[in-house]
């Protein structure tokens, strides 16, 4: 149900098959710290995630065909 009314509040569904990428900026909070993360999605299965702290990236992706 939850899926159905956000698929209608972005216009329907003609509009969510016709997307092709995504880019999602979040962060999350642990302890004291605070991870910053993007994240990238391709149609049909690439992906790309980017994690950061203070003093550490961390980047892990896959093609859709290798392991990631």
């Amino acid at each position: 149900m939850l899926a159905r009314i956000h698929v209608e509040a972005i216009w329907g569904e003609h509009r969510l098959a016709a997307l092709k990428s995504l880019k999602v900026k979040g962060h999350v909070d642990i302890d004291d710290r605070r991870l910053h993360f993007t994240l990238w999605a391709a149609r049909p299965n690439q992906l790309r995630m980017e994690t950061r702290s203070s003093d550490r990236v961390l980047i892990q992706a896959t093609d859709g065909v290798n392991q990631p």
